[in-house]
């Protein structure tokens, strides 16, 4: 008689990206201004700096479906040892 244990079930909410390490601090936040949301459910992803390997590209901020029981977690980049690590924006508790 064999066993076979099946997989627990997983969920994933967003795949994180490859690790960015840069040696420059991000420009400023630019300021932006918010649309009217599409509807009551949409959530507002503020934009964000992002490294592409050669500059500081700015994202545009936009809308997205919320998610029940979760908030927006915005991108960053955190400041370790001389060097800014990206930490991508993510669906948090």
């Amino acid at each position: 008689v064999s066993v076979v244990a099946a997989a627990p079930q997983v969920s994933v909410l967003e795949v994180a990206p490859a690790e960015v390490v840069v040696r420059t601090r991000p420009p400023v936040e630019r300021v932006e201004i918010i649309p009217v949301a599409p509807s009551p459910t949409h959530v507002w992803i503020k934009g964000h700096w992002h490294w592409n390997g050669g500059e500081w590209i700015w994202n545009t901020g936009r809308y997205e479906l919320g998610r029940p029981g979760l908030h927006w977690v915005p991108a960053q980049y955190v400041e370790r040892g001389g060097a800014f690590y990206y930490v991508g924006g993510h669906w948090g508790r």
